[in-house]
């Protein structure tokens, strides 16, 4: 029993040492110098997920493409802060309203620490690209992609069942509610697609493929990692109904129309596509407006009038502008004022999801709070000495 308690009183000690402290942000120096290393090779988003967004640094696939952790990755490392301040502060602070001022600043700090992890865990980043004089209610994720079958039986609504990226693997079957199934004979994160020459094919049946896709060949390409250059997923999908192979179809970014399924009875589409988000509401582009400075081609502003078409509260339809530094924050959306394509007839909107927004806020202003009133407390018990 009482190596138990010995162990357990030195494990308390171990996390909250000021040794951890020191180990636990020189880690993430470390990290910060990594990952911008990385960002050479892997772009921007690939090394922050791979640096912070992640519990280990690993190692190369090994034998039968295991990893090892080689190094811990921020999420581990921000775990072993956090439990570092908390062990800490209940360790040397005591309860007291001298001691207030040290609470709250360590209580903001704590905040600030989950927030990242919250902000890491839910928060997305999307686009949405509108057209003059078109609406839209959805946006898309440039970065992941999803193959969606559509029902459009029904005049009124299309029931869509979206199949993520991470199911989409080589051999994988997918059984959908309306008693189809999908079988993945060969998917590609990223592909070149080309004419194809000869009715051989690395995949079977590859002759009998039928839709736009049936002339095109699907090329594996080595992944991209440059951030202006987003992977351009392929894949080669057999089609069953109630156990009948309907036929082979191909998808790309190449064929961006839903192809038509031909099913008894029924109005079915089946695309390839970026991954969606879905609103209650939609946004009209009225006007894109883009001004340069005089003599360059440099922007000096460009914005967008939205018409907010909100059907289920009718006081929220409204005109308002979105510019290089005026988003538009609606229903825990914030819609950023990011690019234009087409002669400036198209504007595109980087949309943000993020709800753990004001926990940055609130931690600061807790810190600051702290600080102030453990200064002033200090400042009135302090003895002056003529």
């Amino acid at each position: 029993m009482d190596k138990i308690k010995f162990a357990a009183r030195e494990f308390f000690d171990f996390l909250s040492s000021l040794e951890l402290t020191l180990a636990g942000l020189g880690a993430l120096a470390l990290l910060v110098f990594l990952c911008t290393l990385g960002e050479v090779q892997l772009g921007v988003y690939d090394s922050v997920k791979i640096h912070f967004n992640s519990w280990f640094l690993y190692s190369r696939p090994l034998i039968y493409g295991y990893r090892i952790p080689l190094f811990p990755a921020g999420k581990l490392v921000g775990v072993a802060l956090i439990a570092n301040l908390l062990f800490a502060h209940f360790k040397r602070l005591t309860l007291s309203y001298k001691k207030i001022g040290l609470w709250l600043t360590h209580l903001g700090l704590i905040i600030l620490f989950v927030g990242q992890f919250l902000t890491g865990r839910f928060a997305r980043e999307s686009q949405m690209t509108i057209k003059e004089n078109t609406a839209k209610n959805y946006s898309e994720d440039p970065r992941h992609s999803e193959l969606d079958l559509i029902d459009a039986t029904d005049p009124k609504t299309d029931t869509i069942y979206s199949i993520p990226q991470r199911l989409l693997k080589t051999g994988q079957t997918i059984h959908l509610p309306n008693q189809m199934a999908l079988v993945i004979k060969h998917y590609a994160q990223n592909a070149a697609v080309d004419i194809r020459k000869n009715n051989d094919g690395p995949f079977p049946d590859y002759s009998q493929i039928k839709g736009p896709g049936k002339n095109l060949e699907i090329i594996d390409m080595p992944l991209s990692h440059e951030d202006n250059q987003p992977n351009m997923p392929a894949t080669l999908v057999q089609v069953l109904d109630e156990g009948k192979i309907l036929g082979n179809w191909q998808f790309s970014d190449m064929i961006p129309l839903p192809q038509k399924i031909p099913v008894k009875g029924k109005e079915i589409y089946l695309v390839l596509r970026p991954k969606r988000y879905y609103f209650p509401f939609s946004l009209f582009l009225k006007k894109f407006t883009h001004k340069i400075y005089t003599g360059t081609s440099i922007p000096s502003r460009f914005s967008s009038l939205i018409h907010i078409e909100d059907t289920t509260s009718p006081l929220e339809n409204r005109n308002t502008l979105i510019s290089m530094n005026h988003p538009l924050r609606f229903q825990g959306l914030t819609f950023y004022q990011a690019s234009y394509a087409q002669n400036d007839t198209v504007s595109i909107l980087q949309v943000v999801h993020n709800p753990s927004w004001t926990i940055p806020y609130i931690s600061s202003f807790l810190v600051a709070l702290g600080l102030i009133i453990h200064f002033l407390l200090r400042l009135k018990q302090a003895k002056f000495i003529p």
